[in-house]
């Protein structure tokens, strides 16, 4: 497996600083499972990271402060479930979960258009950080796109992570593979096509909902949260 996209570099040091939210952490995790290069360089950023942390000099804390952070090292997202057996989730979606995603309760392929199933795994929603400031959280999907079938064309109202799992799809970008790691800008307007002979599976985090062009694709966007 031959991986050619990779997330930037700024987004790795993010992941490493523990800056991103749990569906965007996600995608990221997933490709450094699969690319032995960014899997190196986060580990890198976080031993540089832990040796700057290590040269600051010390700040005061708020009394509670301890109590706060300690609370929220078990917070885990409302969509999180006890893991089932791995077999199970491939007797029902027909692949294995990476491990990034097996402590998610994953459900069953949806319909959203002709040869394109979805499965959602974490709404889009508004968390408190260790600051209490209310931090955008971003969906986390699961896309199951037939051969030769396109996703409706759309725009982006924020960032979006892709990752995809299996076979392959082409956009104004680019063609991507197994591995590859999709960094979409807000102002990207696409419309993927899957592989003809293989469809593609991906995970994909959004910031925003998506901006479709077709009129049927709109009237669905309010029933599918998209």
């Amino acid at each position: 497996m031959t991986i050619v996209h990779h997330p930037s570099e700024a987004t790795l040091i993010a992941h490493a600083a523990g800056n991103m939210d749990a569906a965007s952490a996600t995608v990221i995790a997933i490709h450094a499972d699969m690319c032995p290069r960014c899997r190196g360089d986060l580990v890198l950023a976080e031993v540089i990271g832990g040796q700057l942390l290590a040269g600051l000099a010390p700040a005061a804390l708020a009394p509670d402060a301890l109590s706060r952070a300690l609370g929220r090292l078990g917070a885990v997202p409302d969509d999180t479930t006890a893991a089932e057996p791995n077999s199970q989730v491939r007797s029902r979606l027909g692949f294995d979960l990476p491990a990034a995603l097996r402590g998610y309760g994953i459900g069953r392929w949806r319909w959203l258009a002709p040869g394109i199933r979805f499965v959602p795994v974490l709404r889009r929603s508004s968390r408190a950080g260790l600051d209490d400031r209310p931090r955008a959280q971003s969906a986390l999907h699961l896309f199951k796109i037939a051969p030769g079938t396109a996703m409706p064309g759309h725009r982006h109202g924020g960032s979006e992570f892709t990752c995809v799992l299996a076979g392959s799809y082409d956009d104004a970008t680019g063609r991507f593979a197994a591995g590859d790691f999709a960094e979409t800008a807000e102002d990207l307007e696409h419309r993927p096509v899957a592989d003809s002979r293989t469809g593609c599976i991906c995970v994909i985090a959004s910031e925003a909902k998506l901006r479709f062009r077709g009129p049927i694709a709109r009237l669905l966007q309010p029933v599918l949260g998209f």
